[in-house]
């Protein structure tokens, strides 16, 4: 019963915060790039096709909480996601995400709400393999180092580490492919 509930709401969270998303008068691509001209529109393969096995629907229980992310294709240069955290019916975090390609390079881009005056971050990609990508930003507080790996078609696994008030600190997430109906 308690999985249905929070998978229920999961569902609910997740459709608001689209729907949210989807009738703001910008678009959430301009957030990482300075300017719509910097988005790059490939005409080629998609520089974002090593990135497609995060797409989906991603959630994890723990200690009480529920960590939740969707990724979505937006076009061949952009990927969006929106991670969350839940504790009973309260939200511990909201974050917009991007996966985008800008001048040619490929960026990690959070925007989490109430955290550097709810602009975007800039991680830049600076290994990327197969089921696999690390992205840092040197200048950013914490983290300053941002990892995903799919381990398996079902678990996908993320560390943010870096300094944190002048200690090294390493948080992990495992995440399970979650089958949810987003709609009715």
């Amino acid at each position: 019963m308690r999985i249905m509930k929070n998978s229920l709401l999961f569902s609910g969270l997740v459709y608001g915060i689209l729907l949210m998303a989807s009738c703001t008068g910008k678009t959430k691509q301009n957030n990482a790039a300075e300017s719509p001209e910097k988005v790059e529109k490939s005409t080629e393969a998609s520089a974002l096709k090593p990135f497609e096995w995060l797409l989906g629907n991603w959630s994890n229980e723990m200690k009480g909480q529920m960590i939740a992310e969707y990724w979505t294709k937006t076009n061949d240069s952009l990927f969006q996601g929106i991670g969350f955290g839940l504790k009973g019916q309260d939200t511990i975090f909201k974050e917009m995400l991007q996966i985008i390609q800008i001048d040619g390079e490929i960026y990690y881009v959070p925007t989490v709400s109430g955290q550097n005056d709810n602009q975007p971050v800039l991680f830049k990609m600076i290994e990327v393999g197969e089921n696999y990508f690390v992205s840092e930003n040197k200048e950013h507080d914490f983290p300053q180092i941002i990892r995903y790996k799919l381990e398996s078609p079902e678990v996908l696994f993320a560390v943010i580490e870096g300094t944190n008030q002048g200690k090294e600190t390493k948080r992990e997430f495992r995440f399970r492919k979650a089958r949810l109906r987003l709609m009715p």
